[in-house]
């Protein structure tokens, strides 16, 4: 009888724990907490930052870029206050 009981009264704390947990995660998703949505930064050195300013129909597109071996990547893919503290990459304008 007793460890039907300490059965019953475990598996109703084990529910219970479960359930917290997913009201916690809940309440956080609305009140926008969501640091597992972050992206990454990308804290690495990049071979080139360009800003393009040659003269063309207007864009959409970001006029900075890095290249990283030999791709172009965009700043936002990077943290680009950690690049500008650690890289020595002056900024190569394009005209």
């Amino acid at each position: 009888m007793k460890r039907r009981n300490f059965k019953i009264i475990f598996g109703i704390l084990c529910i219970l724990l479960i359930l917290s947990i997913i009201i916690l995660f809940y309440i956080l998703r609305l009140n926008g907490i969501k640091d597992f949505d972050v992206p990454i930064k990308l804290k690495v050195c990049p071979d080139e930052w360009y800003d393009n300013q040659m003269l063309g129909p207007p864009s959409e597109s970001p006029t900075q870029y890095f290249v990283l071996n030999g791709n172009r990547r965009e700043l936002s893919e990077f943290d680009v206050d950690w690049v500008k503290e650690n890289c020595n990459l002056p900024i190569q304008v394009v005209v």
